[in-house]
C-alpha cells in the first residue's frame, strides 16, 4: 500500500465515524430536567421553569391529626396538575407518624401561574392559603 493510499483509507474511516456519531447524538431525545423539588420553604417564591418541566410540591403531613393539603386555586394556565395529592407515609410505618404529601404539577406553555395550597381538615375548613408558589414559564 502506498501512504496516499492509506493516507485516504483513513480519512474516509474517519468521515465515516463522525456521521455516524453525529446521527447517534441527533437522534437521541432532548433532555427533559428532572422534576424540581418544592418544600415549604419556598412559600411565595417566583419560580422560573421551562415548558415541560414537572415541579413536585412536597409537604410534612400526618393524616391521622385530621388535617391534610389541598389545592385551593390554580390561577393562570401555564402549570397544569400532573398527578393530584399522594401521601407517601414515613418510614418504619408506625401508627400515628407522620409521612409527606406530594402534588405534582408540569408546565405546559409560556405565562404565569400562581398555585395557593392550603392545609385544613373537614371540622375546620380555612379559605386562606398556608402556601402560594408563582411560576413563570419561559
Amino acid at each position: 500500500m502506498t501512504p496516499i493510499l492509506i493516507l485516504t483509507s483513513v480519512l474516509a474511516l474517519c468521515l465515516v465515524l463522525s456521521v455516524l456519531v453525529w446521527m447517534w447524538l441527533s437522534s437521541s431525545p432532548a433532555s427533559v430536567p428532572g422534576p424540581l423539588v418544592l418544600t415549604d420553604k419556598d412559600n411565595g417564591r417566583d419560580v422560573e421553569i421551562p415548558p415541560g418541566q414537572e415541579a413536585r410540591l412536597v409537604f410534612s403531613s400526618n393524616p391521622t391529626t385530621g388535617y391534610s393539603w389541598r389545592t385551593l386555586e390554580i390561577k393562570g394556565e401555564s402549570v397544569r396538575v400532573e398527578s393530584d395529592w399522594s401521601y407517601s407515609p414515613s418510614t418504619p410505618v408506625r401508627i400515628g407518624s407522620g409521612g409527606s404529601s406530594s402534588l405534582v404539577l408540569r408546565a405546559t406553555r409560556s405565562g404565569a401561574t400562581t398555585v395557593y395550597l392550603v392545609h385544613d381538615s373537614p371540622f375546620a375548613p380555612s379559605s386562606d392559603p398556608t402556601f402560594h408558589i408563582r411560576f413563570i414559564v419561559t
